[in-house]
C-alpha cells in the first residue's frame, strides 16, 4: 500500500519488497512473481481542473468554472480560528472560496521525494501558477510557506506551516529538477529525513504517512499572515507550534498501531479484517467516534463564537476521537479522563 510516481528510465511498476506490500502471501498458488495491483491514478479531477485554472497557460473546463466549490470544511475552519486567524476572516474565506478567483487551498496527495533532494523539513508543491508579476511561475516559487493539516485535525498539533522549495537546491541535478517541474498539480512531495532515526515529516502532521493521505494545504496570505506575523497572543502561542517540526507527544494515546502490528506478524491484516467485518461493534464504535467528534467540537466553542483547541477538555476528546477511529480498524482502547467517563453513558 502506497504511492507511486513516474519517473524517467522506468517503464514498469517497481513494488519494495516490503513496505508496499500487505497482504499475506496467497494460500492457493505458490508463484512468487504474481502480485496484484489495485491502482488509482493521480492527481484527482477536482485538482486537475484546479491546476489547469491556476497556470496562466491552461484553462479549465467551463462547467469546474461555473460550479460552486465544496465550503472549507467546519473541522479546518476551527482549527484555523484556534490557530489565532480572525473568525471573521475565516468565515470570510469559507465563502469566498467556493469561486475559482478565490480559492487558496487545496487537498493534495502526499508522496515521497523521488530525487531524495529536497531537504527533509521542507516540501515541494507541484504545478505551475500566475505570479505577482502576471507570468507562470512554479507554484512552489510563488508560496514559500505553506499551511498544512491533515483529516482529523482536532488537536493543536495536527498542523504545520511547512518551507517550500522553490528553486533547485545546490545538490540536486538538472534531471532531477525537471522531474519535480514535469509533475501536474495535486501533489504535495515531502523531503525525506536524511537519519533513519529521525521522524518524518508527514508523522508530525496529524500522524499522517505516505500510503494515500491527502494533506489540506492552504497559501491564503492573508491568514498565512496573521499565523506568521499578528501580535495576538493566541497566534503567538500557535505560532511557535505551527514551525516547530517535532513528533507530537503520545502519552496517553489509546492505540499504538506500531505495537498492534508487530503483535499481529503476518496475520495483522486478517485480524483487522475480523474487526471491521464485526457490524454490530462496528456500529457502536461508530456511534462513540461520532459522539467524541461532536464532544470535542463543543468542549472548544467558548462565550462570544471564541474557540479553543488548547482547552484540556478539548484535547482530551480530540485524542479520544482519534483513538477510535484507529480502534475501528485495530482495536485497543478509548483513553479518557476519569471526570469526563460519564458523558459517554
Amino acid at each position: 500500500k502506497g504511492m507511486l510516481l513516474v519517473k524517467d528510465g522506468i517503464n514498469k511498476i517497481q513494488l519494495p519488497k516490503k513496505s508496499m506490500i500487505k497482504a499475506p502471501p496467497s494460500e492457493t498458488c505458490d508463484e512468487n512473481w504474481v502480485a496484484i495491483v489495485i491502482k488509482n491514478v493521480f492527481p484527482c479531477q477536482r485538482n486537475v481542473q484546479l491546476g489547469r485554472y491556476l497556470d496562466p497557460t491552461l484553462d479549465a473546463c467551463a462547467s469546474w468554472k461555473k460550479d460552486k466549490q465544496k465550503e472549507l470544511s467546519e473541522m479546518h475552519q476551527r482549527m484555523l480560528i484556534g490557530y489565532g486567524v480572525r473568525k471573521e476572516d475565516v468565515y470570510a474565506y469559507a465563502k469566498l472560496s467556493r469561486y475559482p478567483d478565490n480559492l487558496r487551498h487545496a487537498h493534495l496527495k502526499g508522496v515521497a521525494d523521488p530525487t531524495l533532494k529536497i531537504p527533509e523539513d521542507k516540501v515541494f508543491i507541484t504545478g505551475y501558477t500566475t505570479n505577482n508579476s502576471n507570468r507562470r511561475e512554479l507554484f512552489a516559487n510563488s508560496f514559500q510557506q505553506i499551511y498544512v493539516s491533515r483529516s482529523p485535525a482536532v488537536s493543536p498539533e495536527d498542523a504545520k506551516i511547512l518551507s517550500v522549495v522553490g528553486e533547485k537546491t545546490d545538490d540536486m541535478s538538472d534531471d532531477d529538477w525537471d522531474l519535480l517541474c514535469s509533475y501536474r498539480f495535486g501533489t504535495i512531495i515531502f523531503g525525506a529525513p536524511r537519519n533513519k532515526l529521525s521522524a518524518p515529516l508527514p508523522c508530525m502532521i496529524a500522524d499522517g504517512d505516505l500510503d494515500g493521505d491527502d494533506y489540506f494545504v492552504c497559501w491564503d496570505p492573508h491568514m498565512l499572515s496573521q499565523l506568521l506575523h499578528s501580535k495576538d497572543k493566541l497566534a503567538s502561542k500557535s505560532r511557535q507550534l505551527l514551525l516547530e517540526l517535532t513528533m507530537p507527544d503520545k502519552t496517553g494515546q489509546g492505540v499504538d498501531k506500531t505495537i498492534l502490528f508487530a503483535r499481529g506478524g503476518e496475520d495483522w491484516l486478517s485480524a483487522a479484517q475480523d474487526l471491521m467485518l464485526d457490524f454490530s461493534r462496528q456500529s457502536k464504535e461508530s456511534h462513540i467516534t461520532g459522539k467524541l467528534y461532536s464532544l470535542c467540537m463543543a468542549a472548544s466553542k467558548k462565550v462570544g463564537g471564541e474557540i479553543d483547541i488548547y482547552g484540556e477538555d478539548a484535547c482530551a476528546y480530540a485524542q479520544a476521537y482519534k483513538d477510535a477511529l484507529d480502534i475501528q480498524k485495530h482495536g485497543g482502547v478509548i483513553v479518557l479522563p476519569k471526570h469526563l467517563h460519564g458523558v459517554l453513558c
